[in-house]
């Protein structure tokens, strides 16, 4: 049950990016959770392949599963890499934020057409669950934390990219397209 704008990922007619492998990418539900404290659920995280990447924070998701959609699939990740639990209510239900992003990770170059959800509950939620690292996400995830969106821009990095400046938008009710990107 993906999403229907799924099945075009670039505009019609539109010339694939140099290397890229045969569509369709892998589709991903990521969530941006702020809390009520003005926080970002974040985790951080580095690529043990890429040393010379450093470390970065990332929006909790990943790909989306047979039978789900990208809000499923983002309420599933949180829960599985921060332990949050997040009510599908507490979300908008349309993605607030969509990319195409390619990135190299634990030795393979990636390839991801992104849904990027917004929950705003009313408290901050807790941790209710262990986290179900799969084995790369252990290698490389070093920890999740809410982090005050007054100090989003001071972040040496983040994934997706753009986080502190397109955060305002969202929440200002506008829906995002950044297109294309080359993360690393």
């Amino acid at each position: 049950m993906a999403d229907a704008s799924w099945e075009s990922p670039l505009a019609p007619g539109s010339a694939q990016p140099p290397g890229a492998p045969p569509r369709p990418w892998r589709l991903s539900g990521r969530l941006l959770v702020l809390d009520p404290a003005d926080r970002l659920l974040l985790i951080r995280a580095r690529d043990p392949e890429y040393p010379e990447l450093g470390e970065w924070w990332e929006v909790p998701g990943g790909g989306v599963d047979p039978g789900e959609d990208t809000v499923a699939a983002a309420v599933r990740e949180v829960r599985e890499e921060t332990g949050v639990a997040i009510a599908a209510s507490d979300l908008i239900p349309a993605a607030v934020w969509w990319s195409e992003v390619t990135y190299l990770w634990l030795g393979q170059r990636r390839w991801s057409r992104q849904a990027v959800h917004l929950a705003c509950p009313a408290a901050t939620p807790e941790v209710v669950a262990e986290l179900a690292y799969t084995p790369d996400e252990g290698a490389t995830f070093l920890g999740a934390d809410w982090i005050p969106v007054s100090e989003l821009d001071r972040l040496p990095r983040t994934f997706p990219d753009g986080i502190a400046r397109t955060l305002p938008r969202l929440r200002a009710g506008e829906r995002v397209d950044t297109g294309f990107a080359v993360w690393c």
